[in-house]
């Protein structure tokens, strides 16, 4: 299961700001999404990677408060989760986001106990979709 950031979490009354510019849903999306934290920070501040570690954390505090608050699980999801372990089959989460945000979601999804392994990009040799992440993670399942 790869979780990109949750459709519809939608900062209320809050807009991430980068050197007193608002950061617009368009350039979070080619800047930002997807990319690994220490990545992101050297994007947006070349000059000053000890502020950009501090932006990128004050992002991940935002997408965890945001996500206790917003994250609700699709419909069907208890159907294909019943389905899956009826069969008795593997399950690993697949993801480049962090582990704790990674976890998290997992949790307010009530999957904590669901997946066998929980692969995360930037702990494996080189981020997903690299092959080398998910043959070197999934060997165990």
């Amino acid at each position: 299961m790869d979780q990109d950031p949750p459709q519809g979490l939608q900062p209320q009354n809050e807009q991430i700001r980068c050197e007193k510019v608002p950061i617009t849903e368009e350039f979070f999306i080619e800047t930002i999404t997807g990319k690994h934290n220490d990545d992101i920070a050297l994007t947006l501040f070349p000059d000053d990677l000890k502020r950009g570690l501090k932006f990128v954390n004050d992002k991940e505090d935002m997408f965890q408060r945001l996500a206790k608050e917003q994250v609700k699980s699709l419909n069907g999801l208890d159907k294909v989760r019943e389905w899956m372990e009826s069969r008795g089959l593997k399950r690993a989460a697949m993801t480049n986001a962090p582990r704790a945000n990674a976890e998290l979601i997992i949790s307010l999804l009530g999957l904590s106990n669901f997946f066998h392994a929980v692969i995360i990009g930037g702990e494996c040799e080189h981020a997903k979709p690299m092959h080398a992440c998910t043959d070197r993670r999934t060997e165990n399942l």
